[in-house]
């Protein structure tokens, strides 16, 4: 399968893993554009270049509320929440990277030397509320196995 919405933020995210001295930075790129593939609706859906669904908590960095599903004890339930907004996709890149460097409780994925590890370890680290996270982003990497990615 081909995506150019894919292949452009795998780029993206490699450029700022490599920048970032990253061990393995093909593998938080293949990571990162399963990501943003499913929290953006194949890149359908992009409020304020945030391709991540990353949450604002950094009171110095822009934001944005946006509607949002979470699964919250079991159940489903719509909200309003703040999230992180970037001037360009190639910041929000860069955020994502830093983002993953600035919290240990990801520590585990930024050693992962393999793409199905690094997906167990980012839902495992609470990424995100859907139980079925991980499942989607194998998915998509499946999906995005034999697609150029240069």
């Amino acid at each position: 399968m081909n995506s150019p919405f894919y292949v452009n933020t795998y780029k993206l995210i490699k450029e700022a893993a490599t920048a970032a001295s990253l061990a393995y930075p093909d593998v938080i790129a293949k990571l990162g554009a399963a990501q943003a593939y499913i929290e953006t609706g194949a890149g359908n859906h992009i409020p304020h270049n945030n391709l991540f669904g990353i949450k604002n908590t950094n009171a110095n960095h822009a934001g944005t509320v946006e509607s949002t599903t979470e699964v919250i004890n079991g159940k489903t339930v719509h909200i309003e929440a703040n999230f992180n907004a970037y001037t360009t996709q190639d910041e929000c890149c860069i955020g994502y990277v830093n983002h993953l460097i600035e919290n240990p409780r990801y520590h585990l994925v930024l050693v992962s030397k393999e793409v199905p590890e690094a997906i167990k370890q980012v839902a495992l680290a609470g990424w995100a509320t859907d139980p079925t996270y991980a499942s989607k982003l194998s998915q998509i990497n499946t999906q995005f196995l034999k697609t150029p990615l240069v």
